[in-house]
């Protein structure tokens, strides 16, 4: 499930059922196009 909008967490909203969640998503993600310290990145990326 995702998070409620009206009550997220101080941390990262997605790190309890995430499988790449480790210690630093204790603190805020990083602003920007992705809310993630730990954002998937494709081995492949073609325009």
């Amino acid at each position: 499930m995702p998070p409620e909008l009206g009550d997220l967490p101080a941390d990262c909203a997605f790190a309890a059922p995430c499988d790449r969640t480790t210690d630093t998503c204790a603190t805020a993600p990083p602003a920007g196009p992705v809310a993630c310290h730990h954002p998937h990145v494709p081995e492949d990326v073609r325009a």
